[in-house]
């Protein structure tokens, strides 16, 4: 394991370790770097989709992030928050929090279902998002927070500009949802936008959205500035999109 602080990823549990903090744990030890996690709640899905979701209490969560005070912690990753009290709780913790934090709201299930209400999408807009680092909603996630279609790369650059306006540092608009033979990843910060283009891949996999947070999470631990852990977490993503296995009928990384 290297010198790197360790990462500390706050979310819920995929049964499959498909997406959440099982595969952020798997992909951060591979990495070469330790990972640490805050349980803010539990699901039960799978590839027929959520079938059961629990919020953890707010004082399970706080305890968690206290039992972790002598941890030396180099990023923190949060995932899917299940209420909007472990929204607010996550982001009173992480006003106190001196490392980068990377934001990816999980609004719903890639396999079916809905994990966020209104509430949920209105505590990011009123405490979460302005703790963030960089933050990475895709196209329909964004679309929610600003309330209009994102279904062009123009209207991505829309919704990042806007969303910079919550308070986060940097804001990713992935663009994996938006049609066309090219993914147009949206990146705005306080000096401009950058567009980051790819070629789509004929390949679908799960748990995309949280490689792609803890694998900027990570590079941030490790020192690099937020358009470099960008462009090395989204490397990482295809590298794993093209590797990917079947498992219970889904593709997963390995």
């Amino acid at each position: 394991m290297s010198a790197t602080p360790a990462v500390v990823s706050i979310g819920a549990n995929d049964p499959w370790n498909a997406a959440g903090v099982g595969l952020d744990l798997l992909v951060l030890r591979d990495l070469g770097i330790r990972g640490a996690t805050v349980l803010a709640g539990v699901t039960a899905q799978g590839p027929g989709g959520i079938r059961a979701r629990w919020p953890a209490p707010p004082e399970a969560i706080v305890a968690q992030l206290d039992a972790l005070a002598a941890l030396r912690v180099g990023a923190c990753r949060v995932g899917l928050l299940l209420d909007a009290e472990s929204v607010r709780t996550v982001a009173h913790a992480l006003a106190k929090c001196d490392a980068p934090v990377v934001v990816d709201p999980v609004f719903s299930a890639s396999r079916g279902g809905r994990f966020a209400d209104e509430a949920v999408v209105d505590a990011y807009r009123e405490s979460l998002i302005a703790r963030a680092t960089l933050f990475t909603p895709n196209a329909h996630e964004a679309a929610r927070l600003v309330q209009y279609a994102v279904e062009t790369p123009a209207d991505a650059e829309r919704a990042a500009h806007d969303l910079l306006g919550f308070g986060a540092r940097a804001v990713l608009v992935k663009g994996g949802h938006v049609d066309g033979d090219e993914v147009v990843d949206v990146l705005a910060d306080g000096s401009g936008i950058t567009l980051l283009r790819d070629r789509r891949l004929a390949v679908a996999m799960r748990g995309t959205g949280c490689i792609l947070a803890v694998c900027a999470a990570a590079a941030l631990a490790q020192g690099h500035d937020v358009a470099q852990a960008v462009m090395r977490a989204r490397h990482e993503v295809r590298a794993r999109m093209l590797t990917a296995i079947e498992l219970g009928g889904m593709r997963v990384a390995r």
